[in-house]
């Protein structure tokens, strides 16, 4: 039996927006509220806060927090881990941080992306065929196929993911790029095996950053320029309509 838990990390000092991010309002819901209604379809959602804002009832979330508080986002992970039910094959762990303007938008996307055996894919098929082209083609070749993937990055990164999702049958988190090409963890839907097994390898998570800690992951990157981005500063937040 499939089950979905959702983790939305919201435990920080906010110190670069010099704030609280999860008070911030949004069309007169508070970050961290309109996170909780994205994720309202999962079976339990946990919140990794010292406290809710006001539009936020406590019968809809499990809150918990690291200890000691402040131990960055990994810490904030584990925790929230720690506070899910026993485990069960097909257990699947959304993880939001609390200050995605788009966090409706995300949801919906990273919930279209299956985390299942992948068929061949059309990004596979061009790899694989332009492996079998390169076999009868002289050396040169291959190094302008090179080149070509280095000047577009994303579309080499997106034809590896999909060649490694094919050969190995599965992938362990699907992840959304931001405008900068980098994953936003954050933002991403985990098998709960994998993300356990991530946490156990690492032992001490206080101040571990969490790129470090997904590092050995197969992961699917969707890239999602438009709603991927947090806000971190006050021009971020204000750019996005928020107060």
């Amino acid at each position: 039996m499939q089950r979905r838990f959702a983790i939305i990390l919201g435990g920080g000092r906010s110190a670069r927006m010099g704030r609280d991010k999860r008070a911030l309002t949004l069309r007169g819901r508070s970050l961290l509220a309109r996170a909780v209604e994205a994720c309202a379809e999962r079976e339990l959602i946990i919140a990794v806060t010292p406290d809710l804002p006001h539009d936020v009832g406590a019968d809809h979330v499990t809150c918990t927090l690291e200890d000691p508080p402040f131990g960055g986002p990994v810490a904030g992970i584990a925790a929230g881990m720690a506070a899910l039910p026993p485990a069960e094959p097909g257990d699947e762990v959304l993880l939001l941080a609390c200050d995605l303007p788009h966090v409706g938008e995300i949801v919906a996307l990273l919930d279209a992306a299956p985390l299942v055996e992948l068929v061949e894919t059309e990004a596979a098929t061009e790899a694989s065929t332009s492996s079998t082209d390169q076999e009868s083609k002289p050396a040169g070749k291959g190094i302008d196929t090179l080149d070509q993937r280095t000047a577009d990055p994303q579309r080499g990164l997106d034809t590896l993911d999909q060649r490694t999702a094919n050969q190995q049958g599965a992938v362990d988190c699907v992840c959304l790029v931001d405008a900068e090409s980098y994953p936003q963890y954050l933002a991403a839907r985990y098998r709960r095996a994998a993300l356990d097994a991530q946490l156990a390898a690492a032992g001490a998570t206080r101040s571990l950053s969490v790129r470090r800690l997904m590092a050995g992951l197969n992961v699917r990157h969707i890239p999602a320029p438009e709603i991927a981005a947090d806000v971190d500063t006050p021009d971020e937040a204000a750019a996005a309509g928020i107060s």
